[in-house]
């Protein structure tokens, strides 16, 4: 199969934490969300994105997170938008 002929869809990142519930990784790392855990010197988060950057099924990635956490990732994911 060539690139051209590849399906190419949108990739839903399930960010958000437990409503009323600590995640215990991020309480440690002394983060607001788990995939904001650093991971070899960047946020989990970010490895994902580096990654769905890189494939060319992805043709729109949504990352979902619950409201009052947007201010916290979007630090990280300021950089992944178009």
């Amino acid at each position: 199969m060539t690139v051209a002929q590849l399906v190419r869809c949108t990739v839903i990142v399930l960010a958000a934490q437990r409503a009323g519930m600590v995640n215990p990784l991020a309480q440690r790392a002394g983060v607001s969300h788990k995939c904001l855990v650093p991971i070899a010197g960047k946020p989990l988060i970010a490895h994902v994105m580096d990654v769905l950057a890189k494939c060319p099924e992805a043709a729109k990635v949504r990352v979902m997170v619950e409201p009052d956490g947007q201010a916290a990732l979007e630090p990280v994911m300021a950089s992944y938008r178009e």
